[in-house]
């Protein structure tokens, strides 16, 4: 019998193949750099309340060497320091097109490998400091926007900040204190500002320490 891997429980338990079955709803457009800032905020929410997630749960191979080097090499200089959401996004033109390729690039990857089940986030494999909270690290991202987004971009953080929230969520991990805030926060200034709780990412598109800075948090 042949497996049916768009529809097998460990396939569907990895939050990056979710998304890209509808990524304008997670993420807002259709953009690789997109959904990695989200899954970044997801491996932070992991990270900042110390619980071990399998790594697979939240990339997927997206992480894997094996799986994004081929993407660097078609992009005509297999040596350039850059990883999968960078190449996609210079080898399409349509980034609905580079989406909807990297979905079945991972389900192809699974139905081939399956997923790694050892390495993991959080836990004692966490990366940030036991006392490390959200709002210092957001306060580097102020600083460094582009360390931690690969550019200096509003709607980036945006994604991050739901990749901490909405991603969190899905991958049933505990609350982080003070995401709801920081959240609520820009959403009202955005609301009494522009109408809506998002249009203030997209009016102040390459500043987000101004953003954060509504909610108290500056640059460190």
């Amino acid at each position: 019998m042949t497996l049916d891997v768009p529809n097998h429980p460990e396939l569907r338990s990895c939050l990056a193949h979710a998304i890209l079955a509808d990524p304008e709803r997670w993420l807002g457009e259709a953009s690789p750099s997109a959904l990695q800032a989200f899954l970044s905020g997801a491996q932070l929410r992991a990270e900042l309340s110390a619980t071990p997630v399998a790594t697979w749960r939240i990339f997927g191979p997206l992480n894997d060497a094996e799986f994004y080097s081929p993407l660097v090499a078609r992009t005509g200089n297999p040596d350039l320091t850059i990883r999968w959401a960078s190449a996609l996004e210079l080898v399409h033109f349509s980034m609905a097109d580079a989406m909807t390729e990297l979905r079945s690039q991972i389900a192809n990857w699974f139905d081939e490998r399956g997923f790694d089940p050892l390495p993991s986030v959080g836990g004692p494999s966490r990366t940030v400091p036991p006392n490390e909270t959200l709002r210092s690290v957001l306060a580097r991202l102020a600083r460094r926007p582009g360390m931690f987004l690969g550019e200096a971009s509003s709607w980036r953080l945006q994604c991050y900040l739901a990749g901490v929230d909405r991603g969190g969520d899905w991958l049933l991990l505990p609350p982080v204190e003070g995401l709801r805030e920081i959240i609520d926060g820009i959403a009202a200034h955005s609301r009494d500002s522009y109408g809506s709780n998002f249009g203030a990412y997209r009016i102040y598109s390459q500043a987000p320490a101004d953003l954060l800075a509504w909610v108290g948090i500056n640059p460190e």
